[in-house]
């Protein structure tokens, strides 16, 4: 009986997580949703979110499966069989705190080598997006960020006026190690291939 529910406990944990993970994601890259990523990198978003989705989903999940388990038991009157058997309430509980120890562990064990290798994912999806950013996904009146490999350029435009073309364009640029400069233009055009 404790492996079945321990089973329903991952089981709701997974189900929960899933649609979690898909919500991380969409908060993460919200303002890059226009950007066409791909098949591959959405799957390496969803992959990468879903252990720290699972372990905050987790201990609900527990504690849904102890209130399952007890309330079955309850209705098979195997509860109040027990305690007419002379168990004690330790040794009726027993099931749920081995549920419990069993999911703390799993979830240590996500939360501390799982996770932070699916975090690595989503950050290296999120530095790709950053660095290839979509130029149609740029935005009117806000401040995007865009890394290279030696600087960070900051921009932002008042209009867009069609195509690849910026009426009202700023941009600062700071490279490592060096003193960081600003350009500023009525217009301007960006001019972008697959690799710059």
């Amino acid at each position: 009986m404790l492996f079945m529910h321990l089973f329903i406990a991952v089981a709701v944990a997974v189900c929960a997580a899933i649609p979690a993970s898909v919500a991380v994601v969409l908060q993460s890259l919200w303002s890059a949703l226009t950007a066409d990523i791909g098949m591959a990198a959405t799957f390496k978003l969803v992959v990468g979110a879903l252990p720290t989705s699972f372990y905050l989903m987790a201990p609900i999940a527990c504690i849904i499966a102890i209130c399952w388990m007890y309330r079955a038991n309850s209705e098979s009157v195997a509860i109040q069989t027990m305690y007419a058997a002379g168990m004690s309430v330790y040794r009726v509980a027993t099931p749920a705190i081995l549920l419990a120890v069993i999911a703390t562990a799993v979830t240590a064990i996500d939360a501390w080598v799982v996770a932070p290798r699916g975090v690595v994912l989503v950050e290296d999806v999120k530095h790709q997006l950053r660095r290839n950013i979509s130029v149609g996904s740029l935005r009117e009146g806000r401040f995007h960020s865009l890394e290279f490999d030696d600087s960070v350029a900051t921009m932002s435009f008042q209009r867009k006026l069609g195509g690849d073309r910026f009426e009202g364009f700023f941009v600062s640029i700071t490279p490592k190690a060096k003193k960081s400069f600003s350009i500023s233009s009525r217009q301007a055009m960006i001019k972008k291939d697959q690799n710059n």
